[in-house]
């Protein structure tokens, strides 16, 4: 990715798009929800926009492998 930025979101009431598109890097921007009781459910939700990048994508998917 030529821009080094990634924005994260937990909302989910609001398109990761959406917000996206608001942003001056629509993609690197991407949601992730952690499911709770957080420190028991080992559990996230990777949500991508329309112009996520797949690098994006695979970053965070990284970083939440490593979250423990």
């Amino acid at each position: 990715m030529k821009e080094s930025i990634i924005l994260t979101t937990n909302t989910s009431t609001i398109s990761t798009t959406e917000i996206g598109t608001t942003t001056k890097y629509p993609n690197g921007f991407i949601a992730m929800h952690c499911f709770n009781p957080v420190h028991r459910m080992k559990l996230i939700e990777i949500i991508r926009g329309m112009d996520t990048s797949d690098e994006t994508v695979e970053v965070i998917k990284f970083i939440a492998d490593k979250m423990e």
